[in-house]
């Protein structure tokens, strides 16, 4: 099987269109060749396009098909870009007529790239900078994605730092026409773009959630998208008991995993296109292939993170052990309802702690002393999770019922407590 260089034709083409010939030329010449230039870069292109196939058909091995169509595709590409930069020459920039013919001569070598694309993808570099003339269309097209993405969430903007970090990627190729974008993030992007355009946008958290879920699912495991997450989910934790966040890690670790294999939304995330089968295939559809996937960044960083909350529990437990009480007081209280009086307390100045640091301490006595009918050892995170609530109560957005319900019970028991002080005055005088 013999594999030619398939280019001398259009290169020869491309020598003799360089700006200084043309611009010197007579207008009727002119027209008359750059008619007859074109119509040969068209049938060299499809001449071209028919070798493919010939090649194809005469070898059974995949390496060497491999090198020679992405060797086709590289010398289409870098003969398209040298067309650019002929049109960026400064002696045709007041030329709009010589601008078109580049543009349209151009389009043969991306009618090339095309072809290769659609019909070898198997062999396809997905890897390869898209050329600056195709550049063009494929950033106007992801333009519009972009905006059709922002628009569809527009009723909660809330979100917008997560669609920024999520567009972020691709962000310096719509900004700037130097910038180049390689094919893989191209088709990833129209991927994911099709799936996000599918979800609900009528509440905040549920689409918030939904968004992690496709990222997670499409494996967009770009590095600040891991970070951004992550910081997420410490917001959301930043308040709970060392307990708390244990148990809701754990449901994390199970939530990613599942997520990992189904994507648990009612929407297509069929693949869109061929060219995207072939980069899942070979396990590229990600903004960066070489990186380990979201679901296992997360869940290292969400096993080291439980990891040491488990040690520090255990010290913690280690050391209450050590400092352990012999007899604790039986209490009729809820942890909740403990809270509230030892808030109760120290506001009214009955517990007297004179900086954060006695608080905290204040609290553990209280922790160490008492126990609940639901707990024989009571957490103090727990404990200060629950008073943390109570300092800050005019800041909360939402109060849970069972926090009101434990207020209105505490004011019966310090009511009931003022009756039986009251009583005992009357009982005093009587005597």
């Amino acid at each position: 099987m013999t594999m030619n260089y398939e280019f001398d034709t259009l290169e020869a083409l491309i020598a003799s269109t360089q700006p200084l010939l043309l611009t010197t030329m007579p207008e009727a010449e002119l027209a008359a060749r750059q008619k007859e230039w074109l119509e040969t870069a068209n049938q060299e292109s499809l001449r071209i396009c028919s070798q493919f196939h010939q090649v194809y058909y005469q070898s059974t091995h995949a390496d060497l098909l491999t090198r020679y169509f992405q060797h086709q595709q590289k010398t289409a590409s870098y003969l398209s870009n040298k067309i650019r930069s002929l049109a960026a020459d400064p002696a045709i920039q007041d030329r709009p007529d010589l601008s078109t013919f580049y543009q349209q001569f151009s389009e043969s070598f991306e009618r090339i790239i095309d072809y290769l694309l659609r019909h070898f993808e198997d062999y396809f570099n997905f890897e390869s900078d898209i050329p600056y003339s195709y550049s063009l269309s494929i950033r106007s097209q992801l333009t519009d994605w972009v905006e059709n993405l922002y628009e569809h969430f527009s009723r909660l903007p809330e979100l917008n730092s997560l669609l920024d970090v999520i567009v972020l990627p691709i962000r310096p190729f719509l900004d700037n026409t130097h910038v180049t974008i390689n094919y893989r993030l191209y088709f990833y992007y129209q991927h994911l773009i099709q799936v996000l355009l599918q979800l609900k946008a009528n509440d905040e958290k549920q689409a918030n959630n939904d968004i992690h879920v496709v990222c997670t699912h499409l494996n967009f495991n770009y590095s600040q998208y891991i970070t951004f997450s992550i910081e997420r989910l410490k917001f959301k934790m930043k308040n709970e008991s060392m307990e708390e966040q244990l148990a809701k890690l754990r449901w994390y670790i199970k939530s990613i995993t599942q997520v990992e294999k189904t994507h648990g939304l009612h929407i297509s995330t069929a693949i869109t296109s061929s060219a995207v089968a072939r980069l899942q295939a070979l396990g590229k559809l990600a903004p960066e292939p070489d990186s380990p996937s979201t679901p296992d960044q997360m869940r290292a960083w969400i096993k080291l993170e439980a990891e040491y909350f488990e040690y520090v529990h255990t010290m913690e437990q280690n050391t209450a052990g050590a400092n352990k009480i012999p007899f604790k007081i039986a209490t009729g209280l809820t942890v909740w309802k403990l809270a509230i009086f030892t808030e109760a307390f120290i506001k009214n100045k009955i517990f007297v702690p004179n900086s954060q640091t006695s608080y905290n301490q204040t609290l553990k006595g209280v922790a160490a002393i008492v126990y609940t009918p639901g707990a024989e050892e009571l957490s103090f995170d727990s404990l200060r999770t629950k008073a943390s609530t109570l300092r800050n109560i005019k800041n909360q957005k939402s109060v849970p019922l069972k926090v009101t319900q434990s207020l209105e019970e505490c004011a019966d028991h310090f009511l009931a407590c003022y009756n039986s002080c009251r009583q005992w005055l009357k009982d005093i005088k009587v005597t």
